[in-house]
């Protein structure tokens, strides 16, 4: 090909590469939105120890680590909050940051969780990384750290 007609194939070529931008952007746009608003259902079933949406919601290889530094499993997670050894009594997000990735989803924010942990009534200041992945068409959450702020 003479550079004139390659010049010419960039040319043409060059409105598609930004229109897939356009619509890559649009898509991740769609999907930033569709993780804040499972990420607060989510929250919110731990208020109303909805222990069904959970389950759905929840991965089965799901790590989850305490600002305690309590490393649990799904499972063992489950089994705390229905035990109510471990109730969440408000959770408050603030400072969300999502980046979307492929069919992964990493959040970070702030939080302010109120929990009665062993009878006793805890206010934490956190700041939590949770990462979401898509599976079968829906997204659950696999990985949470916290840790807290100093006051």
């Amino acid at each position: 090909m003479k550079p004139r007609e390659i010049l010419c194939v960039l040319l043409v070529l060059l409105p598609l590469l930004y229109s897939q931008t356009d619509i890559h952007a649009s898509d991740t746009a769609q999907i930033t939105k569709t993780i804040a608003t499972l990420d607060r259902e989510r929250a919110d079933a731990q208020v109303r120890r909805d222990f069904e949406v959970l389950d759905s919601m929840l991965g089965d290889d799901l790590t989850y680590i305490h600002a305690s530094g309590l490393v649990q499993n799904k499972a063992e997670l489950m089994a705390d909050l229905k035990s109510g050894k471990r109730i969440y009594t408000s959770i408050k997000y603030s400072d969300v940051n999502i980046r979307v990735l492929e069919s992964t989803a990493v959040i970070t924010a702030r939080s302010e969780i109120h929990v009665v942990h062993e009878s006793k009534e805890n206010v934490l200041s956190i700041r939590v990384t949770e990462v979401y992945a898509q599976r079968k068409g829906h997204w659950q959450l696999i990985a949470y750290q916290s840790t807290r702020l100093t006051p």
